[in-house]
């Protein structure tokens, strides 16, 4: 796959604001997309995936481009080109060949592929904390590994209709003229679940307020709480 070299440096900016500026993901991306009106479906999606791709696996990435796992959470250690190196992890384990560029740092892919099949902590392998692998492990025992597994499953992706601009079969309309197709959640009367993970930031549905991506079970919360105007 074809690499636009504007496009790889949007990304490393973007991981620098994350993990360095600790800027949230979504909002990282949301910003990019402004600043990149003219870019394509294919550069947004490589764009969007590599971000939150890195981001649920940072320290496994870090871990697999020979980086002190010791140093993976601290931000002054966190380089642009410690970065383009974790990204290249991300890349490569992927199937991927890197883009030719004489200005980055060198990657051997065999030796990333090799550090891949030597194995690793599991706390590493499955991008978690050790305090969250010590607690899993003492408080349940054999049902951990297959929690800790499922911890890393890409999640559904659902949006919460602005009702004050539409509802939710007029947003299932709009997004389906947009070639998205939805579902509406039991239960969740504000909640749509796209049937096919994809970045809705792009989408003009998106752009024209029509709708936020939030979890469905966080959109249950507001009701619960039953707010007046004026509270």
């Amino acid at each position: 796959m074809k690499l636009p070299p504007h496009l790889l440096d949007e990304i490393i900016v973007a991981l620098g604001d994350v993990f360095v500026g600790r800027r949230y993901a979504d909002k990282v991306i949301e910003f990019t997309f402004k600043r990149h009106r003219k870019w394509g479906s294919r550069d947004r999606r490589i764009f969007a995936e590599s971000i939150y791709e890195c981001v649920r696996w940072w320290r496994w990435y870090w871990y697999l481009a020979g980086l002190p796992d010791a140093e993976h959470t601290q931000p002054e250690e966190i380089t642009p080109e410690r970065l383009w190196r974790v990204w290249a992890a991300y890349w490569i384990i992927n199937g991927r060949d890197l883009p030719k560029d004489e200005t980055a740092p060198q990657i051997q892919p065999g030796d990333i592929l090799k550090r891949a099949k030597d194995g690793a902590a599991p706390a590493i392998r499955a991008a978690i904390p050790d305090w969250l692998e010590e607690r899993g492990s003492r408080e349940l025992g054999a049902a951990w590994p297959s929690l800790r597994e499922s911890l890393n499953l890409p999640a559904d992706v659902f949006m919460r209709v602005n009702t004050l601009k539409n509802d939710r079969r007029a947003l299932r309309e709009r997004l389906g003229q947009e070639g998205f197709e939805t579902e509406a959640v039991e239960n969740v009367p504000s909640a749509l679940r796209l049937k096919q993970r994809a970045n809705l930031f792009g989408t003009a549905s998106y752009k024209d307020g029509l709708f936020e991506v939030q979890d469905a079970a966080s959109q249950l919360i507001a009701p619960f709480l039953q707010p007046e105007p004026g509270m």
